[in-house]
């Protein structure tokens, strides 16, 4: 008898399952990632291990926030990365950001929570604006008891949304053998053109304005900046050998 109400018990559940009033939360099962390369090609739902909060569409190979047609006074939409196994500091956040929808009021907030159901814990970082459909680079810094990479878009109205694509977690290239007495960034301050001297073999360089946002990507040693807003910007060289050191310019 026992048995019998076991299996009646065990076939009741699965029936529950299946037509929806039992739900299972399949980010249970999820462990902490050291890197993220998601691009969301060819889904229709939300990633394994991904969370989030408000109207996210995946269409397009791409994840949309959106706030929707209906008549509304605006709200906050979450976009929640799977556990990190660390932010301590030493790793970079690359995405594409473009506008998905005609009126691009809306506000967007890059962060870090310790808690991916508890958005009191969001910890914003940078507030990059749409760059059509651009890389993207942000140095998340470490913050102790935080697990999760968060977009937060703020929107005021109807037809407001957001594109996010191709998000990267990773490892920023090692700085300890990077002799940084051996590259020159001059003039500085500038007034939109300077120059990068190294005798190192220089691979790259890339521009970066104080919100983390990539203005360029180039291997010329003289850079033009003239029609970039004044402000403090980030250059970083890579070498061929792959180490990298950062610099700071003005420019006036």
């Amino acid at each position: 008898m026992n048995n019998f109400y076991a299996t009646k018990k065990r076939l009741t559940s699965l029936c529950l399952l299946a037509i929806g009033l039992i739900s299972f939360n399949a980010n249970s099962q999820c462990t902490a990632v050291a890197t993220i390369n998601e691009t969301f090609d060819a889904i229709t739902a939300m990633p394994n291990c991904w969370n989030k909060s408000g109207n996210v569409l995946f269409m397009g190979n791409a994840a949309v926030m959106y706030s929707g047609g209906a008549p509304t006074t605006g709200g906050v939409i979450y976009l929640i990365s799977p556990e990190l196994s660390t932010i301590d500091g030493n790793h970079l956040l690359e995405y594409v950001l473009t506008t998905a929808a005609p009126n691009n009021n809306g506000a967007l907030e890059i962060g870090t929570m310790s808690d991916n159901t508890d958005f009191t814990t969001f910890s914003a970082i940078t507030t990059p604006t749409p760059n059509g459909g651009t890389y993207t680079t942000a140095a998340i810094p470490a913050n102790s008891g935080h697990k999760y990479i968060a977009f937060k878009f703020t929107y005021t109205g109807v037809h407001q949304g957001v594109t996010i694509d191709n998000v990267e977690w990773k490892t920023a290239l090692s700085t300890s053998k990077f002799d940084t007495s051996k590259v020159t960034v001059y003039p500085n301050p500038t007034s939109g053109i300077f120059n990068v001297d190294s005798e190192l073999n220089i691979a790259k360089i890339e521009v970066f304005n104080s919100t983390g946002q990539k203005v360029l990507a180039t291997a010329n040693k003289e850079i033009n900046l003239q029609s970039a807003a004044n402000g403090l910007y980030f250059i970083t060289v890579t070498t061929n050998e792959g180490t990298q050191g950062t610099y700071k310019l003005i420019k006036k």
